[in-house]
């Protein structure tokens, strides 16, 4: 279960912000391999 909406746009901007992630037109990809992957485990 995901938290509120704020919640996940705040870590959304954060990640942004630190280059980990970037936004495309289709949605967020995952510049960062192994954030990747751990991330794939949940």
């Amino acid at each position: 279960m995901l938290p509120s909406a704020s919640s996940v746009k705040s870590a959304l901007t954060v990640l942004a912000d630190k280059d980990l992630i970037y936004q495309t037109p289709e949605g967020y990809i995952i510049y960062d391999r192994f954030l990747g992957l751990w991330l794939k485990r949940f």
